[in-house]
């Protein structure tokens, strides 16, 4: 016996069913989409083919539906994510070639707020971005074993 459960707001429907991937609708000509609901003789029917459906089936057919949907919003959610991901990094690159291209500004290093000059190599050395510190500390380590000052404060 296969059970799902659905939570939609403060609603809880449990599903058990058994039907081994069995459908129950021998008319497989009209999907039923356009829906007529009587509320005064709490009906279902088809517009499209004028035949009734039962509530079970329209509960089944709103279900699917609504998996559906969830699942394409977030499969949109995750390419939004990796597309955000991606402007970010345009619009720094844009920031600072734009202060690059004034003839009397010099982009600044964020931490220390010194100029960074187009001899300083801007762009020449990458870090890993999983652990930006790994390069400092190799910088570091190779200093101390050429005896060089590491220039830590």
């Amino acid at each position: 016996m296969i059970t799902k459960v659905f939570n939609i707001d403060d609603y809880r429907i449990e599903i058990k069913g058994d039907n081994h991937g069995f459908r129950f609708s021998t008319d497989t000509s009209c999907p039923h989409q356009h829906l007529l609901f009587d509320e005064n003789g709490q009906t279902i029917q088809c517009k499209d083919c004028k035949i009734q459906v039962t509530a079970w089936w329209v509960l089944m057919a709103i279900n699917g539906g609504l998996k559906r949907m969830r699942e394409r919003l977030e499969s949109d959610r995750k390419q939004l994510d990796t597309e955000v991901a991606k402007n970010l990094t345009h619009k720094a690159a844009l920031k600072v070639e734009h202060v690059w291209r004034k003839r009397k500004m010099l982009p600044c290093c964020p931490h220390c707020l010194h100029a960074i000059r187009p001899e300083d190599g801007f762009g020449d050395r990458m870090v890993s971005k999983e652990d930006p510190e790994g390069a400092r500390r190799s910088m570091i380590k190779t200093s101390k074993i050429l005896g060089l000052p590491t220039g830590e404060v």
